[in-house]
């Protein structure tokens, strides 16, 4: 009877085995059908692209299925889906028509469906087994892995050693017209104005003037050489404060083998998935290498997060002196390189504040910060004032209304009174009239409309009743112009190169381009801000080759893609949710800031606005599915 009943329990879990695994290799080919048929244009079926692609996700999929042993549908799970299944939606509607027409089809509601359950799966395979209190799959590690001796010191190397055909291909850095702009206005060869931060453009000429009697190589050189480095150093820190993370307190029991072995696991894990994510994104040693503002942005406020969960998390892993350092450096950064920087700082004071008054610790860093940043901010806003400089274009702040007047005039130019359109003309450059703005629309992108418009001619007391008035009268046009020029900040599944994409900065290798922003444009001198021709012109054009085929290749072009580090903080931050540990949630507050500015960015889709994303979520979703010690005090 034992062995019958044996047979009969086997034979049972055999079966239900057997159908769970059924079940989600059926899910994976379909889930790996959808998502790369969704993607515009379409992938050549048989090319080996695709099939990895659908390999994947198919394995992903199935995997996040076969691996539960009971499927929950917890609220979070559900949401976050069907939030996702609307992203995809959207997104592959605009990317393909330019309009919402898919949500009208027939077929809306069983796609919806479908994303919806072909992200469940995953997301409450992440989330449950994150939130559970026991031994999961993220702590059912099989593999021992050995302790880091020196994990900084070791992720710094590994990192260097990936980088380093970059930073040779690279050398000396790529020139953004932004970057250059701000280069030439330092220098004196043209007119400064509050287009770019102006204490930016300060910080950023006195690094390249180390390198002026090098010529215009030492000059692009000792700003990208210091950029990479301060971003390896960056990386680094935060997969060693990774790896110390899941230590526990002094003060509980450290005897427990397993779950010392677990502990060390969990660490050494983590620290290796950071590290393999710096190593292979080539947005970090791209972007590390271009003279761009963003980059420096970028770092300090992964810094500013990583301050703010180091002490809502209570770890204290940073050593206190580093942490104000720190903290400092980056607030400094932050409200120097953008405009929106002000903002984000005075909230991550505010934040830190309350901390440290809450846990009645005394530190004058936190006043320190507040005097600091007051100053730069006095500084930004009075001292260019006593030098003449030009207020930055009204037009910037306007985007989205911009894209919104010209969809309209493009859509329904019969709807503006000759009174709108003699307002709108006299805002206009000479030989430009209403109709030119229609036919230069695009939806992705608000500088083909914006250089029609002459900047002392543009008055926001004109405009705006103008905006208001067609508002009313085609509410849908307005919206879909707002969703075209932002859907791709939350849709990564695009294989076109979009304008604000990575290929941006490759414009500076193509000859033609590269004279247009040094001659036409910024007309400087021959000699100036122009290094010389390396001998690696081959090996750069292979580079580009390899991102435009990345950038074409579904799933793996994802890497590339402002929307996926979104769906990643969200995905983390639903973590933090199911686990209830509600504080954690204020370390995502600069990001989501900064994803907030984005919706009302002048171009779809740009990445450099997102590298505080790239950067920083990888790190929360890694610390946010890690199971720490100190849950039940949270």
């Amino acid at each position: 009877m034992c062995n019958d009943d044996g047979m009969r329990t086997y034979t049972a879990k055999t079966q239900t085995t057997m159908i769970r695994a059924c079940f989600g290799l059926l899910a994976g080919i379909l889930s790996s059908y959808s998502l790369c048929f969704s993607a515009s244009p379409v992938p050549v079926p048989g090319s080996w692209r695709y099939i990895v692609s659908c390999l994947i996700i198919a394995f992903l999929v199935f995997l996040s299925v076969f691996r539960q042993d009971k499927i929950t549908f917890a609220w979070e799970s559900v949401v976050l889906s069907s939030a996702l299944a609307v992203f995809m939606l959207t997104g592959n509607s605009y990317a393909l028509f330019d309009d919402g027409r898919l949500f009208t089809a027939a077929t809306t509601v069983p796609t919806l469906i479908g994303y919806g359950l072909l992200f469940f799966f995953p997301i409450s395979l992440i989330v449950n087994e994150s939130a559970s209190r026991q031994q999961t799959l993220f702590s059912k590690i099989r593999v021992k892995l050995p302790a880091i001796p020196h994990p900084m010191l070791f992720s710094a190397v590994l990192i260097v050693i990936s980088w380093l055909f970059y930073i040779v291909v690279l050398f000396p850095g790529i020139a953004y017209y932004d970057g250059l702009w701000q280069l030439s206005q330092f220098y004196g060869f043209n007119d400064s104005n509050l287009q770019h931060p102006f204490l930016a453009t300060i910080i950023m000429g006195a690094i390249s003037l180390v390198g002026l009697p090098l010529g215009s190589t030492g000059q692009f050189a000792i700003y990208t050489l210091l950029q990479t480095g301060i971003a390896i150093w960056l990386l680094s820190f935060l997969s060693a404060y990774l790896y110390r993370l899941p230590q526990k307190p002094q003060n509980q029991n450290l005897t427990d083998p397993a779950t010392n072995q677990i502990e060390a696991t969990g660490g050494t894990a983590s620290w290796l998935a950071f590290t393999l994510f710096a190593m292979i994104n080539p947005l970090l040693p791209i972007y590390s290498m271009s003279i761009v503002k963003d980059v420096p942005y970028a770092l300090s406020i992964t810094c500013l997060t990583i301050m703010i969960f180091d002490k809502v998390s209570e770890k204290n892993i940073i050593p206190t002196r580093a942490y104000y350092s720190m903290l400092i450096a980056a607030l400094v950064i932050v409200v120097s390189f953008r405009n929106e920087g002000v903002l984000i700082a005075f909230i991550v004071l505010c934040i830190l504040l309350a901390n440290t008054l809450k846990a009645k610790r005394r530190s004058i860093a936190i006043p320190g910060g507040i005097i600091i940043v007051s100053a730069l901010i006095c500084t930004t806003l009075i001292f260019p004032h006593f030098l003449g400089m030009q207020q930055a274009s009204k037009m910037e702040i306007l985007a989205i209304p911009l894209q919104q007047v010209s969809r309209d005039i493009s859509r329904h130019p019969d709807s503006f009174t000759p009174d709108e359109k003699e307002q709108i003309n006299s805002m206009l450059k000479p030989g430009v009239s209403i109709e030119d703005l229609g036919q230069h629309y695009n939806s992705g992108s608000i500088d083909s409309v914006k250089t029609l418009f002459h900047g002392r001619s543009f008055s926001t007391k004109r405009f705006l009743p103008i905006w208001a008035r067609h508002l009313k009268l085609h509410p849908v046009t307005y919206v879909s112009a707002m969703v075209a020029s932002t859907y791709g900040f939350v849709y990564p599944f695009r294989t076109d190169p979009a304008y604000g994409s990575l290929f941006d900065l490759f414009q500076w290798f193509a000859p033609e381009t590269r004279h247009l922003w040094h001659d036409t444009w910024l007309r400087l001198p021959a000699d100036v801000l122009s290094p010389a021709p390396t001998s690696l012109e081959p090996q750069q054009s292979w580079l580009i080759e390899q991102c435009r085929k990345l950038y074409a290749t579904p799933l793996l072009n994802l890497i590339l893609k402002p929307g996926t580090y979104v769906w990643i903080g969200l995905i983390a931050a639903t973590v933090i949710i199911r686990r209830k540990r509600w504080k954690m949630l204020l370390s995502f507050i600069p990001l989501f800031l900064i994803l907030g500015m984005c919706f009302l960015s002048p171009i779809n889709e740009n990445i450099r606005y997102m590298l505080p994303l790239v950067f920083a979520t990888p790190f929360l979703l890694i610390a946010a599915v890690q199971h720490q010690h100190d849950d039940d005090n949270s």
